[in-house]
C-alpha cells in the first residue's frame, strides 16, 4: 500500500494498478475504518471514517489537491512528509 502521507492516525494511500477506477481518489485508513475520497472535491465516495477525522482529511485534500492530481495523472507517488494542520 503506497502511503502518500500519515498524520494523526490517518494514512493517505494511492494505488495505480489496473484495478483502479475513476474518479481520481485516495484511500484513507484510520483506526478500524477506511474510505475512498475524491481528490477534486475531498468528498467520501466509498466507505466511512469518523467525523473528527473527516474534517482533517478534507483540509489535507484541499491543501494538496493539485499535487495529488499530479500524482494520479503521472502515476508517480511522492511522499508528503510534513503537513501543517491549520485550525
Amino acid at each position: 500500500m503506497p502511503i502518500v502521507c500519515e498524520f494523526l492516525g490517518i494514512k493517505v494511500c494511492m494505488f495505480f494498478a489496473n484495478c483502479e477506477h475513476n474518479p481520481p481518489h485516495v484511500h484513507i485508513y484510520t483506526s478500524g475504518n477506511k474510505a475512498e475520497v475524491a481528490i477534486s472535491t475531498g468528498e467520501i465516495i466509498k466507505g466511512a471514517i469518523a467525523d473528527n477525522k473527516t474534517r482533517l482529511v478534507k483540509e489535507f485534500m484541499s491543501s494538496y489537491k493539485n499535487e495529488l492530481m499530479d500524482m494520479w495523472n503521472k502515476q508517480e507517488i511522492r511522499r508528503i512528509e510534513k503537513w501543517k494542520i491549520v485550525n
